[in-house]
């Protein structure tokens, strides 16, 4: 024989071919966390409150207008503040003027205080603090439709807004 000894292989490893776990154990270690997940799950709908993302309605003056319709052409511009009831209205330089929206338009208070302006759609047009500017017409609030609704002045003038809202800045 030579000075080198071949060494025969070591055969098949003993553990190969054996599972890890039985039957119960595989099926536990998918089930288990399934089970966590859908726990969870319920406990996060459970306690979803739909005001805390969405708000709560705010009053919201609204005309008849709609697009394509014959409309203003005053230029209504100022930065959109939540007002008593938080009703939204316009701070510009001669004071604060209560707005009239569009047809379909509607208003949310988040549970933060933030008023936001939604369109038709449902989707935002403005919030609190930003600068707007549209198109429309003042009307005087003493024998108007607007007379005694809320959010519309006890005396003086609304903004009716008459066209596309931009928000500026």
């Amino acid at each position: 024989m030579s000075d080198q000894q071949t060494e025969s292989p070591a055969g098949p490893d003993a553990s190969y071919g054996r599972r890890a776990l039985s039957t119960r154990g595989y099926v536990a270690a998918a089930v288990i966390p399934l089970l966590i997940a859908a726990g969870l799950f319920g406990l996060v709908v459970w306690n979803y409150d739909d005001t805390d993302i969405q708000g709560t309605t705010a009053p919201l003056l609204v005309s008849s207008f709609k697009p394509g319709q014959p409309a203003g052409s005053e230029q209504i511009s100022g930065v959109l503040v939540k007002g008593d009831d938080d009703c939204p209205v316009l701070a510009t330089a001669d004071g604060e003027v209560s707005v009239v929206w569009p047809a379909g338009y509607a208003a949310r208070v988040t549970a933060g205080g933030t008023l936001t302006v939604y369109d038709p759609g449902d989707e935002p047009v403005v919030r609190a603090d930003q600068e707007l500017r549209a198109t429309g017409t003042l009307t005087d609030v003493a024998g108007s439709a607007y007379a005694g609704r809320p959010c519309a002045p006890a005396d003086g003038q609304v903004a009716e807004i008459q066209s596309e809202v931009q928000v500026l800045g």
